[in-house]
């Protein structure tokens, strides 16, 4: 969807809502997590040989959105787990749910 848009003129932008700071400001909470995830999030199974699935989540996110998946990621208690995808995003990867 983002291929073709141009975001060398947003370098240093950070969205109003994700800014603590601001009067736009949008708190994150469970409502906030389950409709982001549903629009940008996907959830996936691992399979191993003994028969055991592992549940996963990602979420990633254009590298202006940083305050916002550090945020997500502060929800789920797992701040460090925020990294660089490709050179222009950031994924936030949750897993280890055995079923």
């Amino acid at each position: 969807m983002n291929s073709q848009r141009d975001f060398s003129k947003f370098n240093y932008y950070t969205p109003n809502h994700t800014k603590q700071s601001n009067t736009n400001y949008i708190p994150i909470n469970g409502h906030y997590v389950n409709g982001f995830i549903a629009g940008d999030g996907c959830l996936f199974l691992s399979t191993g040989n003994n028969h055991f699935a592992t549940m996963h989540l990602s979420i990633s996110q254009h590298i202006n959105n940083r305050s916002l998946i550090e945020s997500i990621a502060k929800y789920f208690e797992s701040p460090s787990k925020v990294y660089l995808g490709r050179p222009r995003d950031l994924q936030i990867n949750l897993g280890g749910v055995q079923l």
